[in-house]
């Protein structure tokens, strides 16, 4: 009977065990360095936990570059967190957008020329059954990730149309049924922002008709809402994300 290779454990001993004395005397340049290859190393895990997601916030708080494209071509941190297995992938993206990933960084033309949205794109259609896939390719558009030139210069609507020639079967997926209606409003709207945006515009049409008592609701919750003084309605919709 043969041995499953044992996942390789990452620590926050190394990092939190670096005495500030430490940082003080390293050369700046080279504890970058250092910083940078540590963080590589954690996001290339086989699979995300809780630790590694922990270690990446550190490595970044201390200094560690976010955006360093490795000699292989492979893309940035933030290409390996797009294509993360793991329950915590979703929070490895957000950390590493937090802490200032570039999100339209691209891999080297030999390696096609990938954003990570791309990267996240190609994940999801191989697990499409897997939410926290969508959830990534969402999060990637609210850090900014833009819909075109996703792999060299073909936009997100060329690339989902040739992955679904090759496999017809997503096509029947929810997941990636609801990513390609997001990216659907996404272009009709404009932008992620002014997608996120209509239900808000929605809401005050509604409120201005319901104002003229050109309509009404029934929903009581929705009816309060809609009757709020201009103030603390934009008050109350600042904590409302429409969209995720």
């Amino acid at each position: 009977m043969s041995r499953q290779p044992r996942e390789r454990v990452f620590t926050l001993s190394p990092v939190e065990a670096w005495p500030a004395e430490h940082d003080e005397k390293d050369d700046d340049d080279e504890r970058r360095e250092l910083l940078t290859g540590l963080l590589v190393k954690t996001v290339s895990a086989p699979l995300i936990r809780e630790r590694h997601v922990k270690l990446a916030r550190r490595l970044l708080a201390r200094g560690a570059d976010p955006n360093p494209l490795k000699a292989s071509g492979y893309g940035s941190p933030l290409h390996a967190a797009a294509r993360a297995r793991g329950p915590f992938a979703l929070d490895l993206v957000e950390a590493l957008l937090a802490g200032g990933a570039a999100p339209n960084a691209r891999t080297a033309p030999g390696a096609g020329h990938k954003t990570p949205l791309m990267v996240a794109i190609e994940a999801l259609s191989l697990r499409p059954s897997r939410f926290p896939a969508l959830a990534v390719v969402r999060a990637l558009l609210r850090g900014g990730a833009r819909i075109d030139r996703i792999c060299g210069s073909e936009d997100v609507e060329m690339r989902m149309w040739r992955i679904e020639r090759l496999r017809p079967e997503v096509c029947e997926e929810q997941n990636w049924i609801a990513c390609r209606d997001t990216f659907d409003c996404i272009r009709a709207a404009g932008s992620w922002k002014a997608f996120v945006r209509r239900p808000h515009v929605d809401l005050f049409v509604l409120r201005a008709l319901v104002v003229r008592d050109r309509a009404t609701t029934r929903d009581a919750g929705l009816r309060r809402l809609v009757t709020l003084p201009n103030p603390v309605l934009w008050r109350v919709l600042n904590y409302w994300r429409a969209t995720s």
